[in-house]
């Protein structure tokens, strides 16, 4: 006899759930190889559908203010829901990695189940207001949320190329504005419904670079329609994040001999149901 153990290897049996989690996706795979997409039809009705009023087509895109008068915009959430459903053969979830004392994880994954090309995209959020206390049960909650339907987002852009979608927020985006024949009666629209909502007109003017009412373009129509879209996705007070972006750059001067702070987002505002709140210009 050798003074070698013998070990013997365990085998793991996958679980019930593995096991239908997995037949599920080799069906849905099948299935996907069966019926390939029809690009253009996706072109047509992902169109269609984002263009179909311009309370819809306003919603498409967003536009984010990020600091020294910069802006970062792109499809929108909505937009993302639209292009999955007409786009086909893809799966999308988000799920929420972490919640700690000062942020939140939230991981967003893709498949395209005919291409087998799938990706995943965390998003981190903040959770402390700026007085440094951590936001509530409930505002951590709005926050996940939030950040869920991001992650979501971004997952699904990363597996669907951004080119496809570029023609059709371009199309929404003229849509939402209007034509020069109507600007006048929605851009005076428009600018009430943030007026009561917290801003002045000051404010508006100052961030869009205009002089006043009668200077506000088409262009300008999508950019506060991209305000407005970017802090419902980010459950965040549009109010602020303009008023935010309006402030006038600091000098080198204060720059130098002030230290720099850490920014934080201001309290979510919890987002509601339906379009009982939504501006209709």
């Amino acid at each position: 006899m050798t003074d070698q153990q013998t070990q013997v290897a365990e085998i793991v049996q996958p679980s019930t759930m593995e096991v239908i989690a997995k037949a599920e996706l080799d069906t849905q795979i099948v299935t996907a190889k069966r019926f390939p997409r029809d690009i253009q039809k996706f072109f047509h009705t992902a169109e269609t559908l984002a263009t179909q009023s311009p309370e819809i087509a306003a919603q498409m895109a967003y536009a984010k203010p990020v600091g020294g008068g910069q802006i970062a915009d792109g499809p929108s959430v909505r937009l993302a829901e639209i292009v999955m459903a007409c786009y086909g053969n893809i799966r999308a979830q988000a799920m929420v990695i972490s919640i700690g004392q000062t942020e939140i994880v939230v991981r967003g994954m893709a498949h395209d189940l005919e291409n087998n090309t799938a990706a995943s995209v965390d998003v981190v959020k903040s959770i402390v207001k700026r007085d440094g206390k951590r936001y509530g049960p409930e505002q951590v909650a709005v926050v996940c949320a939030a950040a869920s339907s991001i992650a979501r987002r971004n997952a699904i852009f990363e597996v669907i190329p951004r080119a496809l979608v570029a023609g059709i927020i371009e199309k929404a985006r003229k849509v939402a504005a209007g034509t020069e024949k109507d600007l006048p009666t929605r851009r005076k629209a428009l600018l009430e419904w943030l007026c009561k909502h917290g801003l002045t007109r000051q404010q508006i003017y100052q961030w869009i670079e205009v002089s006043g009412e009668d200077a506000v373009t088409l262009d300008h129509m999508a950019k506060l329609h991209g305000l407005i879209q970017s802090c419902k996705e980010d459950g965040s007070n549009f109010a602020d994040a303009i008023k935010e972006a309006s402030q006038p750059k600091p000098s080198a001067d204060s720059i130098a001999v002030k230290p720099q702070e850490k920014t934080v987002d201001s309290a979510p505002v919890k987002k509601e149901d339906g379009n009982a709140n939504d501006p209709a210009f």
